[in-house]
């Protein structure tokens, strides 16, 4: 789980705008930050353990002074510093940097360990975007923009990719069932691109999403050239949880997708039980279940309180991503902070985007609690996370999972809420009319287009064949 940004324009700040947009979006990743720029002297790049922002204050800018830059942030799935991105290598004689957002279930046919094995070369790093490296540089091409078209025809998996290349290239590629999504705005005379749209400035012209099985190449002359070197899968997978949780309130489609999800969930609950007794306002976890819980709350004819709080030193922490459960159960403790004033003998529906884990969940409950809440209905704007992701979130075992652990009400007990809801299979995907590829396909349907397997079990053809998710009633 990580974000990508790049930008080639026609003065030397490249790394100054790629650093901004890195920033914008260092809630994907925030263990390890990564930016390469070609300057004067060549290609230079820095990797850091640390969000975009900890870069952002380290980092000489007056050094990586160029027209063309590419950044990363990471969530540290696997390795340490050595896995940080960009990767930086020397193929043909040319220098290249890569980073990618997504995981790679196999190449050639086998899996990455298996591939790798095959492979006569001595590993510095453990994740798999070290392996894509070496895959590239042992395909034939007269070019680096060819030994990359041809070495990703023979990769299954998930990935939206930027390189930049010495003679001041930046390519933009995301996988043919189009699972993560990557953006291009034109930009200060320039390109940019980003995993979020929500990375570029106000003033730059969002062009349109990469689309799937595509490369964009943009050179020293500034004019995109847009090459389909993979065709478009039939069966498409875009990552419904991205738009769940990953994705910045700010990114197109999240509001409306969001909202929606609040929307269906609230009638579910009308054409169900209804309203408990004695509910009387809504309560949001922020940020991504906000939007949720407006709809859900607009359709129940509730009030939206701010029972629930950031506080500044939560503002740019996901309790998700901490390595630990005592590290998640810390984080959510530090970033949430109850209002008494509005929970005190209050009865409240709490509005959640999804449960993965419930770590963060369960010390927030607790937390209202504390403070004197009457009753908390947790609501969840999506289905139960029952499997594993292998394509770039970080669920990649069942173990991790309390939905493939436990039933709904063996989750409520562990979470200390007095009942608890999620938004049915068939009502979340109804929302799916609400995604889209901007430039490529206006409407994505379920079955279609969209991934939803962590929900639903309907997998991708290729899974590692370690794959045994199942589903617990």
């Amino acid at each position: 789980m990580c974000g990508v940004s790049g930008y080639i324009g026609p003065t030397p700040d490249a790394a100054a705008a790629v650093l901004r947009m890195m920033v914008e979006i260092e809630g994907r990743g925030p263990h390890s930050a990564g930016l390469a720029a070609v300057t004067a002297e060549g290609l230079r790049h820095q990797n850091r353990l640390g969000s975009a922002s900890h870069l952002a204050q380290r980092l000489p800018l007056d050094q990586f002074q160029g027209r063309a830059a590419a950044g990363h942030v990471r969530y540290a799935t696997a390795g340490s510093l050595e896995d940080a991105q960009p990767l930086v290598g020397e193929i043909g004689g040319r220098r290249i940097a890569i980073a990618v957002n997504g995981d790679t279930v196999a190449i050639h046919g086998k899996s990455v360990d298996a591939y790798r094995r095959t492979m006569q070369t001595v590993y510095r790093a453990r994740s798999d975007t070290e392996t894509l490296l070496h895959l590239v540089a042992q395909t034939p091409g007269n070019t680096l923009v060819e030994r990359l078209q041809e070495a990703f025809r023979h990769v299954e998996g998930a990935w939206s990719l930027v390189a930049l290349i010495d003679d001041t290239q930046l390519i933009a590629m995301r996988d043919p069932w189009g699972f993560r999504p990557l953006w291009l705005a034109s930009a200060d005379g320039g390109y940019a691109v980003a995993s979020e749209d929500c990375a570029f400035s106000p003033d730059w012209t969002k062009v349109r999403e990469i689309r799937p099985g595509e490369m964009v190449r943009i050179g020293p002359d500034l004019v995109p050239q847009a090459i389909q070197y993979r065709p478009v899968a039939p069966r498409l997978y875009c990552c419904s949880f991205e738009r769940v949780y990953l994705m910045s309130p700010g990114s197109s489609g999240v509001f409306p997708f969001r909202t929606a999800c609040g929307t269906v969930l609230a009638e579910e609950v009308l054409a169900g039980e209804g309203i408990p007794v004695g509910v009387s306002a809504v309560v949001a976890m922020l940020d991504s279940g906000r939007d949720a819980a407006n709809a859900f709350a607009y359709r129940l004819g509730l009030p939206v309180m701010s029972g629930i709080n950031r506080t500044r030193l939560g503002r740019d922490v996901r309790a998700f991503l901490g390595h630990s459960e005592d590290d998640r159960l810390r984080l959510a403790a530090q970033k949430h902070m109850p209002n008494q004033e509005v929970l005190r003998g209050r009865d409240i529906f709490l509005v959640e985007d999804s449960i993965v884990r419930s770590d963060t969940l369960r010390v927030v409950v607790r937390m209202m609690k504390a403070v004197g809440s009457g009753a908390v209905h947790v609501a969840v704007a999506s289905p139960r996370i029952t499997g594993p992701c292998y394509y770039g979130i970080a669920t990649p075992t069942t173990d991790k999972l309390i939905a493939a652990r436990m039933t709904i009400e063996g989750t409520r007990q562990h979470i200390g809420a007095d009942s608890l809801r999620h938004l049915s299979i068939s009502g979340f995907q109804s929302c799916y009319a609400h995604l889209s590829i901007a430039g490529f396909r206006e409407r994505l349907f379920p079955g279609r287009d969209v991934c939803d397997a962590c929900m639903t079990g309907d997998y991708p053809p290729f899974v590692p064949s370690t794959h045994t998710a199942k589903r617990v009633p």
